[in-house]
């Protein structure tokens, strides 16, 4: 089934299989997949490199859409080699409750603002998802991944939630289809998606943060563990109150004595009334508006920055971040970390420059199978494991730093010594991550028989 509009005020990013567009093709408009997305009054676009490729551009239209979900290609032709059982999946991205509500309240130069930030944002997240999760299977058994060229996406904009709150999200029903190295057009392998989706949420989160800062002027609050933050000046009572949908689930979980993530999912599913028609949209915005001065909350009295978005995160700050919880990391550790220090956002590239540039420093030691770690880190372990065997004690084995070479042979870190001098870079992010380590063993990783290297602490 179709991911519809589950959301409820939070701002995560939610992926679902298109399973059957027949099923879908087949029933009433209402419960029409195609039908859903293509809402007369939601703006829709293609987008993606495969589309282009296919001569789509502009807004989407039904017959073209519901021949992609059919797989087959514009002109009719089958899409991809061979049938796939999963035609499409669909992506939502949801933007933070203060968000919707700048759009919803604020006056028409406002509202057009935040609909282009949207739009540059939805842009950067089809472009990071090419990039980083467009991957194919090929070889026996499909072992062997490469990398794929160009997505078809179909986006369209949803802006209020089933109970008629506030709740701008977009939808990316993305084809199950890409071309391989070998230029063959076939499925994509979704797993790289699935995957992928926790870090394109942190990206859709600071690229919307760093459009929303330079077209509008708007401060953002703390940033979440999922890489959202509200505005700066709208109050969480206000937020509370156009957040039904959540209210409710939150209600249903309490029932169900629900905590966990898929408590939620369940409890958003049992509560799910099928899609009726919303007033129109000048109702809609009347009744916010209305709402929103019995809350005594004027939209246009939220402070405002006279400075662009700026990028400043230390690598000591991604050091501490990345290593906060788990002893390695991985590339999309670093760029989620960095997603999440940047309370003005950044562009894509900045942000993958700075994640990159974080992992090319002193401060980032790699290991094998594409995993780094601290330097003081792998100091504590190469100094415990010296201390074991020739009882030393740590301070006298840490006399002379290790450090890991650049290269990896046979799997296992080549380790040399090497006097490596200290740096306030490097106190600060020892000092964060020994708070939050102290006391803490370590190992190899469970099931790796450590010949990889790679080092994870004992919980």
């Amino acid at each position: 089934m179709h991911q519809g509009c589950t959301a409820g005020g939070g701002s995560m990013i939610s992926i679902g299989k298109v399973r059957d567009a027949a099923y879908y093709l087949s029933e009433v408009e209402s419960d029409d997949s195609a039908g859903y997305y293509l809402d007369a009054a939601s703006p829709s676009r293609w987008l993606g490199r495969l589309a282009e490729a296919h001569g789509l551009s502009g807004p989407v239209d039904a017959g073209t859409f519901r021949r992609i979900l059919n797989g087959q290609r514009p002109d009719g032709g089958e899409l991809t080699e061979h049938a796939t059982s999963t035609r499409a999946l669909d992506i939502t991205l949801s933007v933070p409750k203060s968000v919707s509500l700048l759009w919803a309240l604020g006056d028409p130069r406002a509202q057009l603002h935040v609909l282009e930030a949207l739009d540059a944002t939805e842009a950067a997240v089809v472009e990071f998802l090419e990039r980083e999760a467009t991957k194919v299977r090929r070889g026996h058994g499909g072992v062997d991944v490469q990398q794929a060229s160009g997505l078809i996406v179909a986006a369209f904009d949803h802006r209020a939630s089933r109970l008629g709150d506030p709740n701008l999200h977009r939808h990316l029903v993305i084809a199950n289809a890409t071309v391989g190295p070998d230029g063959r057009t076939t499925a994509l392998d979704t797993r790289q998606l699935y995957r992928v989706r926790y870090t394109a949420e942190a990206v859709f989160q600071a690229v919307l943060r760093h459009e929303l800062v330079a077209r509008v002027g708007v401060g953002f609050g703390p940033v979440d563990r999922h890489g959202a933050a509200e505005i700066v000046g709208v109050p969480a009572r206000v937020i509370r109150a156009f957040s039904r949908r959540r209210r409710e689930i939150e209600n249903e979980m309490l029932w169900r004595n629900a905590t966990t993530g898929h408590g939620a999912r369940i409890a958003a599913l049992a509560t799910r009334t099928p899609k009726s028609e919303l007033p129109s949209d000048q109702l809609l915005e009347h009744r916010w508006r209305s709402e929103a001065r019995d809350l005594g909350f004027d939209i246009g009295q939220i402070p405002r920055i006279d400075r662009g978005p700026q990028l400043t995160v230390s690598d000591a700050e991604l050091a501490a971040d990345v290593t906060s919880h788990d002893a390695t990391f991985t590339r999309w550790d670093a760029l989620r970390a960095t997603c999440r220090l940047s309370t003005d956002g950044a562009a894509l590239h900045q942000l993958l420059g700075r994640a990159d540039a974080f992992l090319e420093s002193s401060d980032a030691v790699p290991l094998a199978a594409g995993r780094f770690t601290m330097p003081e880190i792998l100091d504590r372990r190469v100094g415990s494991s010296t201390s074991e065997r020739t009882g030393e004690s740590w301070s006298s084995a840490a006399s002379t730093r290790l450090t890991l070479s650049r290269s990896v042979v046979g799997g296992i870190p080549r380790i040399r010594a090497r006097p490596r001098s200290d740096t306030p870079s490097r106190r600060c992010a020892r000092a964060s991550w020994t708070r939050s380590m102290s006391g803490m063993p370590f190992g190899p990783r469970r099931g790796g028989g450590g010949s990889n290297g790679e080092i994870w602490p004992i919980r």
